[in-house]
């Protein structure tokens, strides 16, 4: 029975290793301190672990929200499980600009949202107020 329950969580195990080979691009270093090596390995558990998480808040909020889909790939098509890589993929361009001089800030260019990035961020539970959107 064992042997059962281990085959069935396989599939969830190989998506995390292909996130950790593919997504993170994990490759092996020398390293040559026992310090560096479990800092290495903890920032690599650590990446891999914000995935899970946007990953799971994401699937979260669209069940609370009673969404099945979202178009998250190229024209519009819809996905049902949308991946970390291409969320953080689809909100890489959003980008905030604050213009300063002599520690006084002049002007302050908020990022456009467009509406599938808008609700991205409000499944993910993500506070609105740094987009410049209350």
């Amino acid at each position: 029975m064992a042997q059962l329950a281990s085959y069935k969580a396989q599939p969830h195990l190989e998506r995390r290793h292909a996130t950790f080979k593919g997504v993170i691009e994990a490759a092996p270093l020398q390293l040559k301190s026992g310090y560096r090596i479990d800092a290495f390995g903890f920032c690599l558990y650590a990446a891999l672990l914000v995935h899970a998480l946007i990953e799971r808040e994401l699937r979260n909020g669209m069940a609370a929200a009673g969404i099945t889909e979202l178009p998250v790939y190229h024209e519009d098509r819809a996905c049902k499980s949308p991946t970390a890589a291409r969320i953080l993929e689809l909100l890489d361009p959003l980008t905030r600009t604050i213009i300063s001089h002599q520690n006084r800030t002049l002007a302050v260019q908020e990022p456009t949202l467009n509406p599938l990035q808008e609700q991205i961020l409000q499944l993910l539970g993500t506070p609105m107020n740094p987009y410049g959107t209350a």
